[in-house]
């Protein structure tokens, strides 16, 4: 596998191994101390909402390949992003407002808080499609652990040391999810201020601050928005894969939610290694593959260096994505109850069907590596 690459995955891999169980541990203790019905509000209907909004956000930019001969036109492109995660925003809102089924009234700043910290969060995305695309792979992972980790940490300190009524806690929920994306930002703006002020090397192609803001002389190419478009239509399919429960649950009245809860419960800590191993590797492949595998490049000629450089790097990555499905699969079956046991309580304990949907989870994400 490619050195930079793997570097750049062992370090997202550790800070995003760090933030996933800090927040796996405080989720574990929220279980036993929430309210049944805020959980399965929030933890689906809520952060369904806020999640098919980031995603039909990011996920076009990060994987296209619209980085061109134009760096100006790149930069413009890249910052449409606060644009369409802005109309996201109020589409879908309207759509949880009026259709979502639930027998639990939340209040409009509640439900509009999730969509605020995605419009928060899309402002910080050019900064991230930089870091991507120009290998600035130590500061993604730290902004993504920030990103992870500190909604629940915000979480965790209010209600221990607050207390809230239960009614107040779909308040907590809701600030803390904005304080953590503006947190965010900041720290993405932070940090791209001093590195530009630095002249670091990977930054080496912009002159300043001002040159990751757009420029509005240099338009934007037109051959890089079909590429953003085309990635579009095949979010929205992935997302409806991914989520596909989640949008049943939030759209009808088939589970309670308390049942919700306990699904959403199963469902992450079934998910636990694939969001761990998976997802740094998919997002930094991508930028991978994408620079490297340009039409006009090398690469296609076999006799190249980097041609068997990119087969390389793939087959390590199918490699390490077989064997951790290969794992899950022998060990997940084996200790689903008493892991449902440790990381829910008496909410998953109790539930009859706990542990069958962890089962069930657990033989979906080895399929998915």
């Amino acid at each position: 596998m490619s050195s930079s690459l793997a570097t750049s995955i062992a370090t997202n891999f550790s800070a995003q191994l760090v933030a996933r169980v800090c927040s796996f541990l405080i989720t574990a203790y929220l279980l036993r101390i929430v309210d049944n019905d805020v959980l399965g509000l929030v933890n689906v209907r809520l952060t369904l909402l806020y999640s098919t909004i980031l995603f039909l956000t990011r996920e076009p930019m990060r994987k296209a390949d619209i980085l061109k001969d134009s760096l100006p036109a790149f930069v413009n492109l890249i910052w449409c992003s606060p644009l369409i995660c802005g109309v996201l925003s109020v589409l879908c809102t309207l759509l949880w407002r009026l259709i979502s089924s639930s027998s639990v009234e939340v209040p409009f700043f509640i439900l509009a808080s999730f969509p605020l910290a995605a419009f928060i969060e899309s402002c910080a995305e050019p900064f991230a499609v930089i870091a991507l695309r120009f290998s600035l792979h130590r500061q993604f992972a730290i902004a993504q652990a920030i990103l992870i980790s500190f909604q629940r940490i915000t979480v965790f300190l209010w209600i221990v040391l607050f207390h809230p009524a239960k009614e107040n806690e779909l308040f907590v929920f809701a600030v803390a999810q904005i304080l953590a994306s503006f947190f965010y930002l900041i720290y993405y703006f932070v940090t791209f201020y001093r590195l530009s002020k630095q002249k670091t090397e990977e930054l080496k192609m912009f002159g300043g601050f001002a040159d990751f803001f757009p420029k509005f002389g240099f338009g934007i190419d037109v051959t890089s928005v079909r590429a953003v478009a085309t990635l579009t239509g095949h979010s929205i399919f992935k997302q409806l894969l991914t989520d596909g429960s989640s949008y049943v649950m939030t759209f009808t009245q088939l589970l309670s939610l308390k049942q919700q809860a306990v699904y959403d419960s199963v469902e992450r800590l079934g998910s636990l290694v694939a969001r761990i191993a998976l997802a740094p590797i998919e997002e930094l492949a991508s930028a991978y593959f994408s620079s490297v595998l340009q039409s006009s490049s090398k690469v296609f000629k076999n006799n190249t260096k980097s041609f068997d450089d990119a087969v390389s790097v793939l087959s390590n990555i199918l490699y390490v994505m077989n064997l951790s499905g290969l794992i899950v699969c022998a060990f997940g079956l084996s200790y689903a109850k008493i892991a449902v046991t440790l990381y829910g309580g008496s909410l998953l304990a109790d539930n009859g069907g706990g542990c069958i949907l962890s089962e069930l989870r657990n033989i979906y994400s080895s399929a998915e590596k």
